[in-house]
């Protein structure tokens, strides 16, 4: 369940992908304005991957300016159950809650409600919360430079004691792994302070906030973070097996990652941020578009207020997405073209921003070609380390209050290894991420109730003097369904 960022070169597989050729699919599709004739092959692969069984569903949007030229739901809700999917259907939009979230402070900001160079510890009203981000400014949340570790857990609706909520998990996770402003660190628990600072500031529970200063301005009637997945008007959420995902859940922290909606709620949404939908409770500062103005020109990708921005020759693309369990989400924007292109699924694995990036070849195949060549180039930058490892490094893992000893062993370098509890665990999917090690640690537990167990642990590590520092991602899962994936602080030396 560890997120993906978007700048992959896999994201534009779609755009050199054949358009498949077959009999009739037969899949459920609800327009509500049917696809232009460029975009009907585009359509029909959709819907033979739909048929083949690789996706429940899929709804999609595309605006040109202030017109909609494809808005349509391809598929089932709810396959079991025969529900086809419409433009209407709520679906889980996992990391684009991040954009949602930054929009809604950015009005408040507008609004003289909020100050993005404000210490967020001035904001809330926890003691405790306060001493746990001490030095952090709201704008460093909205830039995930805060310091503070990611962190996502479901919610089921017949697991009681899975329902967590915000406060609860930062009571118990919220920390700092960096120095606020100092690095880049993604981060789903960041965004859930943001949401606490949004209700703070606005005086009202965060969706009732969310709706009155961007949801009822722009029309976007069905977004919200109190609905479940599996709820009526919501979608059934797919695992990669294709399985319906047993009863309902929520992704939470809710500002982070816990928002529902529709294509037709998100392509209002995509228009706010192009310039052409005006709101008159809602400031155009809130767009950003307005802030990419105050981006530095001269890079070719940037992180804004939940947007990754990829700057091409005479171009910007601007890209808000996200995958999780049973769906995932994305809205791709070109400023200059004043195009808008959104896209839902409910199921895992299956990303979004993928077939985006599809759509977008069919309408622009030139743009896609620089979009691909450019992700290319940029994952490389993003990726040179700067530094490498040798030898062993020993150290501790903190867990809440206590310690446990920890070691990572790189003498053999094509299989390092975690040394953590007396079990061991061999580093996979080792790569690189603005100068911090990424790897997952698989291994199974020794003893107690969990004895053999799969045990997955997602590292994130960074030179700091001659030591590592960073972060453990323990991934937990429950009745074969994810449940969260708790932060822990490392601190590493290299061995004597």
């Amino acid at each position: 369940m560890k997120h993906r960022p978007f700048l992959t070169v896999a994201l534009l597989w779609c755009a050199a992908t054949g358009i498949a050729r077959g009999q009739a699919p037969v899949p459920p599709s609800a327009a509500a304005v049917p696809a232009p004739v460029e975009l009907l092959p585009i359509r029909t692969e959709l819907l033979d991957r739909v048929h083949r069984g690789e996706a429940p569903s899929f709804a999609l949007g595309v605006t040109r300016g202030a017109t909609v030229i494809w808005e349509e739901a391809l598929g089932w809700a709810d396959r079991g159950a025969a529900v086809p999917a419409t433009p209407a259907t709520r679906y889980p939009v996992a990391s684009v809650s991040k954009s949602i979230t930054a929009t809604a402070a950015l009005a408040l900001a507008a609004g003289g409600r909020l100050q993005l160079d404000q210490p967020v510890a001035g904001i809330l009203d926890d003691v405790e919360l306060q001493d746990a981000v001490a030095g952090v400014l709201v704008s460093h949340l909205l830039a995930h430079k805060s310091g503070i570790p990611h962190l996502w857990h479901y919610e089921y609706a017949d697991r009681p004691e899975t329902l967590r909520g915000r406060r609860a998990l930062m009571g118990d996770h919220l920390m700092l792994v960096s120095s606020p402003g100092e690095r880049y660190l993604y981060t789903n628990l960041g965004y859930g302070v943001l949401a606490e600072v949004i209700e703070r500031v606005g005086d009202a529970p965060f969706q009732r906030v969310m709706e009155r200063t961007l949801f009822e301005p722009l029309g976007m009637v069905a977004t919200t973070s109190d609905a479940w997945v599996g709820d009526s008007g919501a979608v059934r959420g797919y695992g990669e097996d294709r399985q319906a995902i047993a009863g309902r859940f929520r992704l939470r922290p809710d500002g982070g990652a816990g928002f529902l909606s529709t294509v037709h709620d998100l392509l209002r949404y995509a228009q706010f941020h192009l310039g052409v939908r005006e709101a008159v409770s809602l400031s155009r500062d809130a767009a950003i578009t307005v802030a990419l103005t105050e981006l530095p020109t001269d890079r070719r990708f940037d992180y804004s207020r939940g947007w990754g921005v990829v700057r091409l020759d005479g171009s910007t693309v601007l890209i808000s997405d996200g995958e999780a369990a049973g769906g995932a989400a994305a809205v791709l924007l070109v400023p200059e073209r004043q195009l808008g292109i959104v896209v839902l699924c409910n199921a895992t694995g299956v990303p979004a921003l993928e077939v985006a990036a599809f759509v977008l070849s069919a309408l622009d195949s030139a743009l896609a070609g620089q979009l691909g060549a450019a992700v290319e180039s940029i994952q490389a930058e993003l990726t040179a380390p700067g530094w490498s490892l040798a030898g062993r490094f020993d150290g501790i893992l903190l867990d809440g209050s206590d310690s446990v000893a920890v070691s990572v062993d790189f003498t053999v370098p094509d299989a390092p290894v975690l040394s953590l509890g007396g079990s061991a665990y061999l580093l996979q999917q080792l790569g690189w991420d603005r100068g911090a090690l990424e790897a997952t640690a698989i291994g199974s537990l020794p003893v107690g109730a969990g004895k053999g167990r799969v045990h997955r642990l997602v590292l994130m590590l960074w030179k700091d003097g001659e030591e590592l520092r960073g972060v453990a991602q323990e991934e937990l899962f429950r009745d074969g369904r994810p449940l969260a994936g708790i932060p822990h602080r490392l601190a590493l030396r290299p061995s004597q």
